[in-house]
């Protein structure tokens, strides 16, 4: 019998723990050099890539935690085992290995470094932006460069970019674009982790882990929230954070007036939010009253900061990204964007996440007796945002994967599951539509994070000519699945020493 050492496994966790370390302080060298060469017996090593060491140690980490600690001993995680869990996501985020971004994002990618360098919010010193003209997402207002996007999700990157804004990498490094990444990236893996902690207040740890799964891998956090610093990495991890406090409150009414800040963070990230805080206030109006001044207090550092960015940038304190006031900003029918954004093959809610369909079965649950009154509230919140982006011009968001404009509601809708557990335990019919429905989620998200790259957008320019969004034989789902068909077929044949040629005919 093959006798194992006493001491082996205490040399094993010393081996991680060291090369975790040693590969963090790796990563502290490329983020603060931009990338360094070392030469060592002759050999010379070049490292510039951030995100493949970031993946290595987060793994070392989770497999740390799950040998020191049981994360799931009594039927739930304890803390470290929803550390593991935000690990193993942020891993998933970064595994494709690029930044999906956008014009939209390029703001907030440069932002955080012009905070921490200069310590003002303009992007004055980035001429390269706009050096060819002043493009779309940049404004030019009172002398300055400003960014025409919210800068929440900026804000909460600052912490990212320390190391770089302190070792005066430059803009045009490779690592800022993977800085954007990571930490669009991981405020996502924290949303779901911190989501995972709203539903364990209501349902099992099973109920409540599949629920987190779910919006972190089914939905656009998977797809668009977590490849770039759009406006919903960080209202995503906001408004999580404000239902965690809600939910937490039940019990502990302190809590509830401690959810006016990411609450009212959520608005000043992408202020559509304000639909979700106003049903949101009333419900602690009405059923936490003596936490009104509370919440209301705790909510006014974002809202003071976001006049005062708007006064500073604009002139104008009360200044709106988009004029919410200007019919042209709203004219398609309400019927014709409704179906666009939740049943359009481009689109639409349902099509890319058709799991929420038993969502809708659970805030119609929550609204019978005896429901849950908060989801009611929050359902309230969802509906009026659904209501908004169906009269939006371009109801369809652009160039972009999936219904990128209802992800700030994927949190509530993922939590609106919670109630259908009653349906799942009673049929097993409907617990095989529960899982078929979830695994086409995480298909279609997937597909949109690992394989599509836009181009089904140049080929059509749906922004000139919006109808190529209802065509279902032809759309980037489709078309990136069929994409995704053919390689595995081709490696198959190429396992079996088959080669198909262009006309399609087959030969050895």
């Amino acid at each position: 019998m093959l006798i194992t050492p006493p001491f082996t496994g205490r040399w094993l966790r010393a081996a991680v723990d060291v090369t975790s370390v040693t590969l963090a302080l790796h990563i502290l060298g490329i983020l603060f050099t931009g990338g360094y060469t070392v030469t060592t017996f002759g050999i010379t090593f070049t490292a510039w890539k951030v995100t493949p060491p970031v993946v290595l140690v987060s793994a070392l980490v989770v497999l740390r935690l799950a040998v020191r600690h049981r994360i799931a001993s009594s039927g739930s995680f304890s803390v470290w085992g929803v550390v593991a869990f935000g690990g193993l996501l942020l891993i998933v985020y970064l595994s494709n290995g690029r930044t999906i971004w956008s014009g939209d994002t390029v703001g907030a990618r440069y932002l955080p470094l012009s905070i921490i360098r200069e310590g003002n919010f303009d992007l004055d010193e980035f001429r390269f932006l706009y050096a060819d003209g002043i493009p779309y997402y940049v404004r030019f207002v009172n002398g300055h460069f400003v960014s025409d996007y919210p800068v929440g999700a900026a804000l909460l990157a600052v912490p990212f970019y320390v190391p770089s804004a302190l070792g005066r990498v430059s803009a045009h490094s490779s690592v800022v674009t993977e800085l954007e990444k990571l930490s669009a990236a991981t405020m996502v893996a924290i949303s779901a982790a911190v989501l995972y902690l709203v539903a364990r207040q209501v349902v099992s740890h099973r109920m409540a882990l599949l629920i987190a799964t779910i919006y972190a891998l089914g939905t656009s956090s998977l797809s668009v929230s977590s490849q770039a610093l759009w406006q919903h990495s960080a209202s995503q991890l906001a408004l999580t954070t404000s239902l965690y406090c809600f939910v937490r409150g039940r019990k502990e009414p302190l809590w509830v007036a401690l959810a006016g800040l990411p609450l009212a963070f959520a608005v000043i990230s992408r202020p559509p939010n304000a639909l979700i805080a106003v049903p949101l206030a009333a419900y602690v109006l009405i059923y936490n009253r003596r936490q009104i001044w509370g919440f209301v207090l705790s909510g006014l550092s974002p809202i003071l900061f976001q006049l005062w960015y708007n006064a500073r940038m604009f002139g104008n304190p009360l200044r709106s990204q988009f004029p919410v006031l200007s019919p042209e900003g709203w004219t398609t029918p309400l019927l014709e964007g409704l179906a666009g954004v939740l049943l359009s093959p481009s689109r639409g809610l349902f099509v890319y996440s058709p799991i929420f369909a038993f969502a809708v079965i659970g805030i119609g649950l929550s609204w019978r007796r005896n429901g849950d009154i908060f989801l009611r509230y929050l359902s309230v919140g969802a509906v009026l945002t659904v209501l908004l982006y169906s009269k939006r011009h371009e109801w369809w968001a652009g160039f972009t994967y999936g219904p990128r404009f209802l992800a700030d509601l994927t949190p509530i809708l993922a939590l609106s599951l919670y109630p259908v557990r009653c349906l799942l335990i009673r049929s097993w019919p409907v617990k095989g539509a529960f899982i078929v429905l979830a695994i086409l989620s995480i298909g279609a998200h997937s597909l949109g994070a690992f394989w599509d790259d836009l181009s089904w957008h140049v080929d059509v320019d749906v922004n000139r000519d919006p109808a190529p969004l209802w065509w279902w034989t032809d759309n980037q789902l489709i078309n990136s699945a069929r994409a995704v068909g053919k390689r595995v077929v081709g490696a198959l044949l190429a396992l079996m020493g088959v080669s198909v040629s262009r006309t399609g005919a087959v030969g050895p």
